[in-house]
């Protein structure tokens, strides 16, 4: 894994903290992690717009529930977030994110890089032909034992912390195009 995608997800997650004025209880490593970064971080502000990242991510209400109101592609949707649900976001596309209070979220981001020598390797295709499929408060339990498992690295670093972070991303990647991808097969 080049340095360079470490760097990508490291990007998104400091982007997204800067946009939502977030105050930072966890963040992955810089430094150590190949392939995936997250963070848990309470809302500094109710209103986010943020940029296209350019990696896929997804993020999970750790906190209480909430309302949330989300613009992607010009189509807003809403709804009531219990704790656990989630959304993933395309790394392509802008949005815009309202909170009718300051949410508790850990957020996951993995690397393009690693996300296409995926595709490439497990099917044959071109990745970019191969797109996340954007989700709004779902329920998805391997994405939140991904999220637990990675806050649970970064909480009680061990000295295989890395190795373990790495093999989560691997998953991670599979999983997306497996079960959040164009190529998924609908249940």
């Amino acid at each position: 894994m080049s340095r360079t995608s470490v760097r990508s997800e490291w990007n998104a997650l400091e982007t997204v903290h800067a946009r939502a004025s977030a105050n930072v209880r966890l963040a992955s490593p810089e430094s150590d992690w190949n392939g995936i970064a997250a963070s848990r971080f309470r809302l500094g502000q109710a209103d986010v717009r943020l940029p296209p990242l350019g990696v896929p991510a997804f993020g999970v209400n750790y906190g209480e529930p909430l309302r949330l109101e989300r613009t992607l592609y010009g189509r807003r949707m809403s709804g009531d977030v219990s704790p656990g649900q989630l959304a993933i976001l395309p790394p392509d596309a802008d949005t815009r994110w309202i909170f009718d209070r300051m949410g508790d979220i850990v957020l996951v981001y993995v690397s393009r890089e690693l996300l296409d020598e995926a595709v490439e390797d497990g099917t044959g295709r071109d990745p970019r032909l191969v797109e996340i499929v954007p989700r709004f408060l779902i329920r998805d339990l391997i994405l939140e034992r991904t999220a637990h498992l990675l806050l649970r690295e970064m909480a009680e670093p061990r000295p295989e912390s890395r190795l373990a972070a790495e093999a989560l991303a691997q998953e991670l990647v599979g999983y997306l195009i497996t079960a959040h991808s164009n190529l998924a097969v609908p249940p």
